[in-house]
């Protein structure tokens, strides 16, 4: 089953992007050479030889084909092919929508360095505050070659401040795919959750250098094998690591005859602006609706969980659906939720939807509904999120016929 992490993204002023330099080195056959500055020509001069204290300076024309050839291209925003297998975009990922803003905001000059490879922290972060923590890092190709299966040391520290040192990051042909020539792409880089506060503290002064080291890459001309070097993690965003683990894909289609199910929201979501969780679900309707039941009530589990604010409870997102013939309202129905290893989220928990804020669920839709995890719970809640299925039933169920 596919599952979203509904983090609290913590975005800094994004006024720029440190970064340090650069001591790349290179074992592929293909390596990038830094480009030099170029050095000024001397202006002609021709001097009037029928006048000895007078001299006629020539000045020679400007070359436009010249200038036109060393104008700097600009730098384009990509995305890693495992952010398109999670269903991201720039229009429906806030992390994605803010990396794009920040691209088509900055200059040339302010992405990388003219010949190399850099990688910078944007000053973004993901973490659900308690286990989980990736910084969210561009990296760009302003070399002339195109790269992949990159493999890298990634350090930020910033005066007294150490983020992290040394971290050696592999990113292969196929979940992250080919870094082309004056592109920069997401990395995310997996940190300490102890860090939390280091990387608070760094994202809201943004004076952090990033130092990129020891890179290595193969060329895709030569479609290389992938070379999964070792100690080094992954740079994917963390939604899709949970589906890799899974074996799920993020582009997967439901098999065999989908019944078509209205998606509903109830009344007091109506007038409201759709959360990023909320947009992720609807990635995953035909999905629920191939799980729905005939002549039957039943329950999906969508994988998005959502926090409100850092003191407040966790809230699973699970889908109602409702294949009986029959319109419900006023429903009420008792819960239970554990991980696929027994661990118990809530049992029998008593689950209320008044008409008055929840609505009608009518035949044929389905409905998204938020359950609370309590206190006890959360730590077995984590563990679905991150890696074990979800294991959910009801245990009982009472409503009136509208």
């Amino acid at each position: 089953m596919k599952k979203w992490w509904a983090l609290a993204a913590t975005v800094a002023v994004l006024t720029g992007c440190g970064d340090g330099e650069d001591a790349s080195e290179s074992d592929n056959e293909v390596d990038v050479e830094e480009t030099e500055e170029p050095t000024e020509e001397p202006t002609d001069t021709t001097v009037n030889e029928d006048t000895e204290d007078t001299e006629e300076v020539v000045e020679e024309e400007p070359d436009e084909d010249a200038e036109a050839d060393n104008q700097e291209e600009d730098v384009q925003f990509v995305l890693q092919i495992s952010d398109e297998a999670a269903g991201l975009s720039t229009e429906t990922d806030e992390i994605l929508g803010l990396l794009d803003d920040l691209m088509a905001e900055s200059g040339t000059e302010e992405i990388g360095e003219e010949g190399e490879v850099r990688a910078q922290y944007s000053g973004l972060f993901l973490t659900d505050e308690q286990t989980v923590l990736y910084g969210v890092f561009i990296l760009s190709n302003r070399s002339e070659e195109a790269m992949t299966n990159i493999s890298m040391d990634l350090s930020v520290a910033a005066d007294d401040l150490v983020l992290f040192e040394e971290t050696q990051v592999y990113l292969d042909q196929e979940h992250f795919g080919v870094l082309e020539p004056n592109t920069a792409m997401p990395v995310y880089v997996e940190i300490d959750i102890a860090q939390l506060d280091t990387i608070e503290e760094i994202s809201n002064n943004r004076e952090e250098i990033t130092y990129v080291d020891n890179i290595v890459f193969d060329s895709p001309d030569e479609n290389p094998a992938p070379r999964d070097p070792e100690g080094h993690i992954p740079g994917y965003r963390p939604e899709y690591m949970t589906m890799m683990a899974e074996g799920q894909d993020g582009t997967s289609q439901p098999e065999g005859n989908v019944p078509e199910l209205e998606f509903v929201l109830p009344a007091y979501l109506e007038d409201e602006e759709l959360s990023m969780g909320m947009i992720h679900v609807q990635d995953i309707l035909d999905l629920a609706a191939a799980g729905s039941i005939e002549n039957d009530i039943s329950i999906y589990w969508t994988g998005v969980a959502e926090q409100q604010g850092s003191e407040e409870n966790f809230e699973g997102v699970f889908l109602l659906m409702n294949r009986t013939g029959s319109d419900f309202k006023n429903i009420e129905f008792g819960f239970t939720l554990e991980d696929e290893n027994g661990n118990v989220v809530f049992e029998d928990q008593t689950i209320t939807l008044p008409e008055d804020e929840f609505g009608v669920l009518r035949d044929g839709t389905m409905m998204p509904v938020y359950v609370s995890v309590p206190d006890e719970g959360e730590a077995a809640f984590m563990g679905i999120i991150e890696q074990y299925g979800a294991i959910y039933r009801f245990e009982s169920w009472n409503a009136e016929e509208d």
